[in-house]
Parts: C-alpha cells; sequence; structure tokens
C-alpha cells in the first residue's frame, strides 16, 4: 500500500464525535462558502476513540468535496448516530450524485466522471485516516438527491 501523510499512527483520546465535526467545521467557515450546513447529532452517543486532528482533517476532505460538487447555496447536511457499536457520521451535499458503478473510484488518488468532475484525493486522504481508526467509509444516495458519505468510526463502549 503507498503510504501518505494519513498513514502515520493515530494517536487516539475518547471524545464526544461533536467536538470533532466541531472543530472540522471551524477550520473550514470560509472554504464552505455560502452553503447552509445543518448539524444533527443524537445528544446521548458514546465516545469515540480517535485522534481528534486526523479524524478532523478526514471529515474536512469530505465537507469540501460536498461544497465543491454542490450548487451555492445548497444545504450540506451532517447527522451523527449510533449503529451496533459505530458512530456513523453521515455528510450529504445536494449535488448531482454520484453513480453506483463510480463509487468506489471517489476514493482513488484521482477520479474522473463523464461529466469531467475531478475529485478523489481528498477523499483518499479520508479514505485511509478512517481505515487507520478501524472505521470503514463509503457513499450513499441523498434522498431527494446529491451524495452522502458515511464515515463509520468504532464506539467506545462502557461495561
Amino acid at each position: 500500500m503507498k503510504k501518505t501523510r494519513a498513514s502515520a499512527q493515530p494517536d487516539r483520546v475518547a471524545m464526544p464525535v461533536d467536538d470533532v465535526i466541531e472543530d472540522a467545521l471551524a477550520a473550514l467557515r470560509t472554504a464552505l462558502g455560502e452553503h447552509r450546513v445543518a448539524v444533527f447529532i443524537r445528544h446521548d452517543l458514546p465516545l469515540v476513540s480517535v485522534d481528534p486532528v486526523q479524524v478532523g482533517l478526514a471529515l474536512q476532505h469530505v465537507l469540501l468535496n460536498a461544497a465543491k460538487f454542490s450548487p451555492p447555496r445548497s444545504e450540506i447536511r451532517i447527522a451523527a448516530s449510533h449503529w451496533r457499536g459505530a458512530i456513523d457520521v453521515r455528510i450529504a451535499d445536494q449535488g448531482s450524485g454520484i453513480p453506483v458503478a463510480e463509487r468506489e473510484a471517489v476514493f482513488e488518488e484521482v477520479y474522473r466522471s463523464d461529466d469531467r468532475r475531478v475529485a478523489g484525493s481528498g477523499l483518499l486522504v479520508a479514505k485511509e485516516i478512517v481505515l487507520a481508526h478501524g472505521g470503514q467509509i463509503w457513499v450513499e444516495d441523498t434522498p431527494g438527491g446529491g451524495t452522502t458519505i458515511v464515515v463509520r468510526l468504532p464506539a467506545v463502549e462502557h461495561a
């Protein structure tokens, strides 16, 4: 596997996922432009054991992609929920969507779709960070149109 900057060993701390999301959003206030950002986080979520800098960077890459491929002033939604021992962070845009056949390709170093969009390197970094944390990342349709990137991170379960 090719080494990237994201391959560094995570320096993990147990923390609320909403802190990581808030820090990622704070870092991108200007870059998100006129997009409206709606955040929906359940208040009863268990902690995640993450390197907040690395996972924050992963979320920033996903958010920047959402902004880049969405109409100006459209809404980007972030939702976090608990599912089977993990925390799912869903970042949904209102762009044109990603065809099912291209969904794995968006995580490659360079991705070109039929409409000449170029993406991928940011999502490649996001994928490597998420995998280094024992998580998963994938693409889903956004209800009503668009793309949702799901970042699944292992939760810290209390006995």
